[in-house]
């Protein structure tokens, strides 16, 4: 199921960005430019699963902006590694997508 980013009044104050070890400096340049700080940093994964590296917290206002590294140079892998109906949620540029949006909000 599809939602259009542009017909909705949430708004994003805390989010998980994957991002592949490949773009990792392209993300972080740009959320300094934003005027973003790195408030925490964790090489060590939380999580048990062997695709994430790092994961960095970056703080700007009221907005936090988790950056989780992955091992990989594909993004996407982690979603097959969680069974949470969260992970299975995403948003391009110009849509939402959620799997079972009436279990998710």
């Amino acid at each position: 199921m599809l939602f259009s980013a542009e017909n909705s009044s949430w708004k994003a104050n805390d989010l998980n960005i994957y991002v592949s070890i490949s773009n990792t400096s392209c993300l972080v340049d740009f959320l300094v430019t934003a005027r973003f700080m790195c408030h925490s940093l964790h090489y060590s994964n939380p999580y048990g699963n062997s695709s994430i590296s790092t994961i960095a917290t970056f703080c700007c206002d009221a907005i936090k902006v988790d950056m989780i590294e992955l091992c990989t140079h594909i993004p996407l892998s982690p979603i097959f590694e969680f069974h949470l109906m969260i992970v299975m949620n995403y948003f391009s540029a110009d849509a939402i997508f959620s799997t079972y949006p009436s279990l998710t909000y």
